[in-house]
């Protein structure tokens, strides 16, 4: 169950889907972000942060270096990790990464696939893939697919409500 597939064609289109995404999640939820490098991960997280209501002094950028970001000033506090350089559990358990699951808001985990087996049992992942050129028309090679796997009962509940965050009222 999830978002039904769709295409994302600018950076702009992204942060709103983000931003869908965190006017609907609850503390405890839990979104894994997969795709390639520069394909919108970021991107992503900084619509949630919007969605939120994190205050605009609070840019968002990936937290390569420090593993984990954590954004106040909104309904909920967004722990936003990233995976890219951890490749063991050992190296995962010294970021403090279990913490932030427990920690009351939402988490958002960017390159979830190279930890995979890090991520909590109900758990949203949302993979983020770039679509052929001659797909969508643009020739310019900056479309998106956005596939959605829950994996749990709250991350179904999470899907549906940001399913619903998007239709047409």
């Amino acid at each position: 169950m999830g978002v039904p597939h769709q295409e994302i064609l600018t950076a702009a289109a992204m942060r709103s889907l983000g931003a869908r995404m965190g006017k609907v999640a609850t503390p405890g939820d839990v979104v894994g972000l997969v795709g390639p490098l520069g394909i919108g991960k970021t991107t992503f997280v900084q619509g949630v942060a919007v969605g939120l209501g994190v205050p605009r002094t609070s840019y968002v950028n990936s937290p390569t270096f420090p593993l984990i970001q954590e954004y106040r000033g909104g309904r909920l506090v967004l722990f936003h990790a990233d995976l890219y350089r951890i490749h063991s559990m050992d190296d995962l358990e010294s970021t403090g990464f279990r913490d932030i699951l427990s920690g009351g808001g939402l988490v958002v985990i960017e390159w979830l696939d190279q930890l995979a087996h890090a991520a909590p049992p109900d758990t949203l992942t949302v993979t983020i893939e770039p679509m052929p050129k001659q797909s969508h028309g643009h020739g310019t090679g900056t479309a998106r697919r956005i596939r959605v796997k829950a994996t749990g009962q709250r991350s179904k509940e999470l899907a549906r409500r940001w399913r619903k965050q998007q239709q047409p009222s």
